[in-house]
């Protein structure tokens, strides 16, 4: 998996926007690829772990949409559900793609009941 500056987008356009204001005094840390890899290496494939890791990674959906996705949301090689976020004023129903790498972590995961969509 490539991070990093694209050679479409030679700057980052997000760069200067400021950061929202926060209680927490310290921000939120966010990974970087070495923490990722750390985490990977700790977590193998077939765990739940990782699976929720490969979902919010490979899918770039919001915590509050992955935690909610199950077997019942996956058609073909896609995933079909309604984001959480805006439910009740303006639904929003994706269908994304699943890539062969979430593919392969999702084969290889224990997958249990369904969830509540």
């Amino acid at each position: 998996m490539y991070i990093g500056i694209s050679p479409l987008a030679p700057i980052n356009p997000a760069r200067d926007v400021p950061y929202f204001k926060s209680n927490n005094p310290f921000g939120y840390h966010t990974w970087n690829l070495e923490e990722v890899h750390q985490y990977e290496e700790r977590h193998s494939i077939g765990t739940k772990a990782r699976l929720a890791l490969a979902l919010l990674l490979l899918s770039g959906q919001r915590r509050s949409d992955v935690t909610r996705l199950g077997r019942q949301h996956v058609r073909g090689s896609t995933i079909t559900f309604t984001q959480y976020k805006g439910r009740n004023r303006e639904p929003k129903q994706l269908t994304l793609p699943i890539l062969p790498a979430l593919q392969e972590v999702i084969d290889a995961s224990p997958c249990g009941d369904l969830t509540s969509s």
